[in-house]
């Protein structure tokens, strides 16, 4: 609304349309004035007048109004202050004018302040637009910088592990690319300044893909993902995503150990108003008697931990006809901060 106003009192208008204004709004004012003046009682000289210079001086500018104000005060002096029909200056005619001349110059200040007033918040409001372009076009450019240099990273993990003989040190390579493009694929998600959260229950069809091709066991895994539309914040998003990444290469790994094929499925559950359940299952041969999770000297299951402790969350790991990891952490709110 106040652009609007800005726009309608800011436009430049023509010499002829000024004088055309002008003269209708005293040609309206007088006629109006005129047609009135039998219902009105004493008193009332500049009724029609003080409006019209009002709506002159915002419509087009100050001298407009002055021009329009001239002309509708003598008229009203001649026309409708006593006596009548005449431009005699007495007491009471002095009196009057006097108060016109207070009245119309009061309100031709105060609407050439509130047009300094427009003109100003116009400026700042178009100030704040650039700043937001600029802001929003900096972060895809941020976002678009880190999400490539993630990419080239994994890349180099992945030439690097073609020239690696040891398979131990070729498969810590392998999950090493495969945890730098889960963190890629979360930045590319979170382009979007005003689009800080993440369907997680959407990310994980997409991540589940790209860690098995990156495995090169598509052929032998089968995957089900039962997933809420959970919305994961962006202080949240990649720890969850590391561990996703953590316990599908263990299960991965562990579940194809003797050969054959395996099967995974996945689960994202919301649990109440405020939680979340993450669960990863496979059919693999399970976990060894007396195994615990919290114990473990597994990189990948320690990074698990720290990024669950660091949501608030719980993981457990047990056997249950194969293997079950289960992550149990709660919802962050748009602008809470997570621990460190």
């Amino acid at each position: 609304m106040l652009t609007k106003l800005h726009r309608w009192s800011a436009h430049r208008r023509s010499p002829l349309y000024r004088t055309v204004f002008v003269g209708a709004s005293f040609a309206l004012s007088l006629g109006l004035r005129a047609v009135i003046d039998p219902y009105l009682p004493p008193g009332f000289p500049f009724l029609t007048f003080l409006p019209m210079i009002v709506v002159t001086g915002f419509l087009l500018d100050t001298t407009a109004a002055v021009v329009l104000a001239t002309l509708c005060g003598i008229s009203a002096w001649y026309f409708f202050v006593d006596p009548r029909n005449s431009l005699e200056l007495n007491s009471a005619s002095g009196l009057a004018m006097l108060f016109y001349i207070l009245i119309v110059g009061t309100n031709l200040v105060l609407l050439h302040v509130l047009k300094l007033a427009l003109s100003t918040l116009a400026g700042e409001k178009r100030k704040s637009e650039e700043l937001a372009t600029a802001r929003t076009l900096m972060f895809h450019e941020l976002q678009h910088r880190v999400s490539n240099n993630l990419q080239v990273i994994s890349s180099l993990l992945k030439l690097q592990q073609r020239t690696v003989k040891d398979p131990a040190a070729s498969a810590a390579l392998e999950l090493a690319s495969t945890r730098v493009n889960s963190v890629a694929r979360i930045q590319r998600s979170l382009h979007d300044p005003q689009r800080q959260q993440v369907d997680f229950g959407q990310f994980l069809r997409g991540m589940v893909e790209e860690v098995l091709h990156a495995s090169g066991v598509q052929d032998r895994v089968t995957y089900r993902i039962d997933a809420d539309p959970v919305p994961i914040t962006s202080d949240q998003s990649v720890p969850l995503a590391l561990i996703c990444t953590e316990c599908l290469s263990n299960a991965i790994e562990h579940g194809l150990a003797g050969g054959g094929n395996l099967s995974i499925d996945i689960s994202l559950k919301l649990a109440g108003d405020d939680r979340a359940v993450l669960e990863v299952r496979d059919d693999g041969v399970g976990l060894p008697d007396g195994y615990d999770i919290a114990s473990s000297q597994s990189l990948g299951l320690q990074i698990a931990r720290q990024f669950a402790n660091q949501l608030g969350g719980t993981i457990d790991m047990h056997s249950d006809n194969g293997t079950l990891v289960r992550l149990d952490f709660p919802l962050q709110r748009d602008g809470e901060v997570g621990e460190a």
